[in-house]
């Protein structure tokens, strides 16, 4: 059950918009296990969400997986229960070629690189819209930690897409973006911010700078229209993700 931490009473959360505006937190039991403001760690999270999906089989896709954060600790974790297998895919080369070397002994980890601009990390690679053809069919746990806030419009649907397209009925996902409440509450960081106070303004709407992109704030109403559109629930969502970060988590189930 969801708690309004200011007045202590259940509540029913509509939206990310809602969870958003009352900075809902969920501090205990289950597998979703939440913070309440303080430190608490990317691989616990993960783990969290492993447990809560109740199979002793599960197939992992890392969207963003950077230099293998998360299969790192997965082949230490003696306490992770069932068979998985773990695709990751990385917009930096480098990345991935480390990847391939640390895991090049260990089928259950793949991992591919696309060929896909994004101004952060791939200034220089190819503004064609990549094509997913290496994936597989569906998988149980999407985990895309510290990506949604580095995409643009274009590209946050892009993505959100292939969430909506590849994790199964009822399968969990996870992924971290900024909102505008942060940005709000953080004013050192909204230089570089793209605002959208709803899905009618463009991408350039609000304060930018298109020459150095670090982060985009996206309207928390303009995430549940994409995401009522996608057939993705919002399922919760905390804020920050961990100490000293400005992400909100969102917690998301294919319906």
């Amino acid at each position: 059950m969801l708690v309004d931490l200011r007045t202590n009473r259940d509540v029913v959360p509509h939206s990310f918009n809602f969870l958003e505006r009352n900075r809902v937190v969920r501090l205990t039991d289950g597998g979703f296990w939440l913070s309440d403001e303080k430190k608490v760690y990317e691989y616990q999270r993960f783990t969290a969400l492993i447990k809560d999906l109740q199979k002793s089989r599960f197939k992992i896709l890392d969207i963003g997986c950077g230099k293998g954060r998360i299969p790192r600790k997965l082949i230490e974790d003696s306490n992770i229960n069932g068979e998985f297998s773990y695709s990751g895919f990385d917009v930096d080369c480098n990345d991935i070629q480390e990847n391939h070397a640390f895991f090049q002994y260990d089928k259950r980890f793949i991992f591919n690189h696309i060929d896909y601009m994004n101004k952060m990390y791939s200034p220089n690679a190819s503004t064609i819209e990549p094509v997913f053809d290496f994936l597989d069919y569906s998988y149980d746990l999407i985990w895309a930690w510290s990506v949604f806030s580095h995409l643009d419009i274009k590209d946050f649907e892009i993505y959100m897409r292939l969430i909506s397209e590849k994790l199964v009925r009822n399968g969990l996902a996870f992924l971290t973006c900024f909102s505008r409440y942060e940005a709000k509450q953080n004013p050192e960081y909204t230089p570089n911010y793209i605002f959208l106070e709803n899905s009618d303004l463009p991408a350039n709407g609000g304060k930018q700078n298109n020459n150095d992109l670090t982060a985009v704030c996206y309207h928390p109403s303009w995430i549940d229209d994409l995401l009522m559109k996608l057939g993705l629930e919002v399922v919760m969502s905390c804020y920050p993700v961990y100490g000293g970060n400005f992400q909100t988590g969102l917690y998301l189930r294919k319906v």
